[in-house]
């Protein structure tokens, strides 16, 4: 079973709605946060991933290198803008 097919059991998804489930990959040497699967074959994955600059890109992972995907909820993202990070505390 696939990662595309293991989202659609798991989590009762449609097809179509796979490609909206935003995910978090692991690999064994990078992390690939606010991903958004793209297409799989039998050895390899393509996402779009959003980069620290929050730009996108296109990245093709062997899937044997792949240690975990997780699905990033609403509630699991925090964003902080520059006014809190400037915010003196006395």
């Amino acid at each position: 079973m696939g990662y595309r097919e293991a989202l659609k059991r798991g989590m009762g998804y449609k097809e179509s709605e796979v490609k909206d489930a935003c995910v978090n990959i692991l690999t064994e040497t990078d992390e690939y946060p606010l991903s958004f699967i793209e297409f799989e074959t039998r050895d390899y994955l393509g996402i779009k991933t959003t980069r620290e600059d929050f730009t996108e890109g296109f990245v093709v992972l062997n899937k044997k290198y792949i240690v975990s995907i997780s699905i990033v909820y609403q509630n699991d993202i925090v964003i902080q803008t520059e006014e809190e990070e400037n915010v003196s505390y006395r």
